[in-house]
């Protein structure tokens, strides 16, 4: 059970630093990409 617990963290902490990483890349004024705005909504 513990070792489910840890893995779910994991993902949840791939996630979260995904989004983080997205919202970066958001801050730079060469972000014309409508697929990279579509994906930081999703996310």
């Amino acid at each position: 059970m513990e070792e489910l617990m840890e893995d779910v963290e994991q993902i949840i902490n791939v996630y979260r630093l995904s989004i983080e990483r997205e919202k970066k890349y958001y801050n730079y004024p060469f972000t014309n990409n409508p697929d990279h705005y579509y994906k930081l909504m999703m996310l």
